[in-house]
């Protein structure tokens, strides 16, 4: 069903376990599946908002491990979430974050395919909630160049423009 359908999945069920054990409200944590032993660094992630200083923490991967530098799809994304909401975001479409459930139910309904990530800025900080990006060393399997890559690209660049012109014209 999705990347969207998984992560609503998944608090849904953080949701029902927070309730059954009682105590403190939990956070969400988001990985993507490719990180292999690296995501034995996820940890800092979760600190700002452990510490209640933010509602969303998105990894800031070093470049040189990231495929999440300068292509078109991720300067689209940077562009328009900095003009939607007038905040900068290095790494808009990184999938590794932390957050409050809180801020999840402010980018609830999430968008669809490969737009959840951007979409899900856009709609924390419009909410007023705050975000922060933590440099964080992982790794992931990085898109290639051939067909395979740029068929990948181009369903992506779809999907952000589809959930981005959404949350352009719903305002905020």
């Amino acid at each position: 069903l999705g990347k969207a359908a998984a992560m609503t999945t998944g608090a849904a069920r953080v949701a029902e376990e927070e309730t059954r054990r009682g105590g403190p409200p939990w956070v969400l944590l988001f990985a993507d599946a490719d990180l292999e032993g690296s995501a034995a660094h996820l940890g800092p992630l979760a600190e700002p908002v452990l510490a209640g200083v933010a509602d969303l923490a998105v990894a800031n991967i070093p470049r040189a491990a990231s495929s999440q530098g300068g292509g078109r799809v991720v300067r689209l994304a940077r562009g328009q979430i900095e003009t939607m909401t007038g905040r900068r975001v290095e790494q808009p479409l990184n999938g590794m974050r932390v957050m409050t459930r809180e801020a999840f139910g402010w980018a609830s309904p999430l968008a669809a395919g490969w737009g959840v990530e951007a979409a899900m800025l856009v709609d924390v900080l419009r909410a007023g909630g705050r975000v922060v990006e933590v440099p964080v060393p992982l790794t992931h399997r990085a898109t290639g160049t051939d067909l395979a890559g740029q068929v990948h690209r181009a369903r992506q660049m779809r999907d952000v423009s589809r959930a981005l012109l959404e949350r352009r014209f719903r305002g905020g």
